[in-house]
């Protein structure tokens, strides 16, 4: 076996043994012999692309060009509001208003097409559906939103209500109604939502009403109504700051509480972009915290699984972390939180998984900051995660008060509610347009849709 020379030994042949050591890897002139430099003997991470040749450069190039137009921002696909429609004329009243020509809910095929709502009908399905959606009891987090196509002067929206609960509607994709949050302000009873416009003008509209159990659309006699097609599907797995029902006490009117779940902060997010979002939240849970419901509370128990899986194909999901974990240690949580990506991933390991940290607040807060890096770190550093959102560093909240008790020194006065923990109606609509700013920006595969659960 060639070796190198000993000093002090190998009297006579030293020579001999040196050249026999060196032409193991060198040719006669000094040149490297063929073959000796092999995958093994090489660094990772050594070669740098500019000592690769010309050609194999410029297939790379080609290669990251390729990948790039594979890829898009959400924002890509939003239809953003360009102005507020005035000739739409808004009005909700106490009962059952039916319009010549009714759709039941359950005859919506062909007529309207549900968007981001999961169908859950009534003890007694001819009466309605969405009663208590999923593990959550609270009727008010509970939102339909429909999308139709309509030459129709009077449409008709009837639900049943329970309290003071929120409205939306935005035909031609513009707010018929800026600044200003309708109520049904009739509770416990069937009530009639009546949209206008005084001509026959074919409009999209979209709907979307806090409905214990909604029962239909009607038309006017003479006019159509067609579905929309399919938009940019996102599902958004969290908690009350996805799923709203969240009472406020100037919600209505300065003074008069209601409840903000369809204008809650994913209804104005709806609102901003247009896109369709299934709101799979449950109020009080986390990755780990179960709010009130045990093992089936938390975000990755399998009843939450089970029924995330009734969501069709998504082009992607979004993991709302909350400070619901805020008690939890943070290794605990980032441990919950690799388990649900994980799981998500398996699921449908081809759409892309956006994961939103903890929601930023208007004060100091090194249990919050603490989660946020935690899970940042974490996130960033698993594969089977699309993009990180930080909101704690991209923090748009500022101060100490709430609403009913203003400090003077942030937004936070006027954005957070009297419980000090959620938002107001002007919060959610703030909140909506910094959630659209910042997952706008996000990068995600083009051919991402890969089927359902």
């Amino acid at each position: 076996m060639a070796r190198l020379p000993q000093p002090g030994s190998d009297s006579g042949s030293w020579g001999t043994i040196l050249n026999d050591f060196l032409t193991q890897s060198l040719n006669a002139d000094g040149t490297l012999k063929n073959n000796t430099v092999s995958e093994s003997t090489v660094a990772d991470g050594s070669i740098q692309e500019s000592k690769l040749s010309s050609s194999v450069q410029t297939s790379l190039s080609k290669a990251d060009t390729a990948i790039q137009k594979l890829k898009r921002p959400i924002a890509a696909s939003y239809r953003p509001l360009k102005g507020i429609n005035t000739s739409i004329t808004s009005s909700i009243a106490t009962g059952e208003t039916t319009a010549p020509v009714f759709y039941a809910w359950n005859n919506a095929a062909g007529h309207y097409r549900y968007a981001g709502c999961q169908l859950v009908p009534f003890s007694d399905p001819t009466l309605g559906v969405n009663f208590n959606v999923g593990l959550d009891g609270s009727v008010v987090a509970n939102a339909i939103e429909i999308e139709f196509w309509s030459n129709a002067t009077t449409i008709r929206a009837n639900f049943y209500n329970v309290g003071k609960q929120d409205v939306w509607a935005i035909v031609d994709d513009m707010r018929i109604s800026d600044g200003t949050y309708q109520h049904a302000d009739f509770g416990d009873s069937i009530s009639t939502w009546t949209l206008t416009q005084s001509t026959a003008v074919w409009r999209k509209w979209r709907l979307c009403m806090s409905a214990t159990t909604f029962r239909g659309i009607g038309i006017n006699p003479g006019a159509t109504m067609v579905p929309t097609s399919k938009g940019f599907q996102l599902a958004v797995i969290g908690d009350s700051y996805v799923a709203g029902g969240i009472n406020t006490a100037n919600a209505v009117a300065p003074g008069n509480s209601g409840s903000i779940s369809a204008g809650a902060l994913f209804g104005e997010f709806v609102q901003e972009t247009g896109l369709d979002v299934w709101r799979a939240a449950v109020i009080g849970t986390g990755y780990i915290a179960d709010g009130g419901y045990g093992a089936g509370g938390i975000y990755g128990s399998v009843s939450r699984m089970n029924a995330f899986a009734a969501i069709p194909a998504v082009d992607a999901v979004v993991v709302w972390s909350t400070a619901n974990d805020k008690s939890f240690s943070v290794s605990n949580v980032v441990s919950a939180a690799q388990s649900l990506w994980s799981t998500l991933h398996n699921a449908r390991p081809n759409t892309p998984l956006i994961v939103v940290g903890p929601e930023c607040t208007g004060w100091t807060d090194a249990a919050m900051d603490a989660m946020n890096d935690g899970l940042r770190a974490a996130a960033t550093a698993n594969s089977n995660v699309t993009a990180y959102v930080d909101l704690r560093n991209h923090n748009f909240m500022s101060g100490t008060g709430r609403e009913g008790s203003p400090q003077g020194n942030g937004n936070a006065d006027v954005f957070i509610s009297s419980d000090g923990s959620h938002l107001t109606h002007p919060g959610a609509r703030y909140w909506g347009q910094n959630i659209a700013r910042l997952l706008g920006t996000v990068m995600i595969p083009s051919n991402d849709t890969s089927g359902s659960f």
